[in-house]
């Protein structure tokens, strides 16, 4: 069986943290940390897999700011902002293991960044 190149495999793996985002949209016995854990996952990957493409070593990390930053000085313009992205952030790690009932998550929001970023990422493998 053929392997798929690096920067498809992590594409892949972030669809599937989109597809289960669409399965519980709406389910509210999921609680928001695990919404927000895979969406948080899904831009992650799709950032690392820009990297990977484009032969871009990135640390062993899950903070999306450090990605951003990478992009960035890599002359990589995202098309969404930063803001819609590093919110996510803590959904990674922090609110894994801590209370996070304060914060309420937009979960349509969260969908639609999610999806935006992958179409764009698509865009770009399929240009290179």
């Amino acid at each position: 069986m053929k392997r798929l190149e690096d920067h498809l495999i992590l594409l892949k793996k972030a669809k599937e943290d989109e597809d289960l985002l669409q399965s519980i949209l709406d389910q509210v016995q999921v609680a928001d940390s695990i919404f927000g854990f895979h969406a948080q996952q899904a831009v992650e990957k799709l950032m690392k897999a820009i990297l990977t493409e484009r032969k871009i070593t990135y640390p062993k990390t899950h903070d999306l700011s450090v990605l951003i930053d990478l992009l960035k000085n890599s002359q990589i313009e995202l098309p969404i902002s930063e803001d819609d992205l590093e919110w996510l952030g803590p959904y990674a790690v922090t609110f894994r293991y801590d209370d996070c009932t304060d914060e309420k998550l937009d979960r349509h929001h969260s969908l639609q960044t999610v999806i935006n970023l992958r179409q764009w990422v698509e865009q770009r493998f399929r240009k290179a």
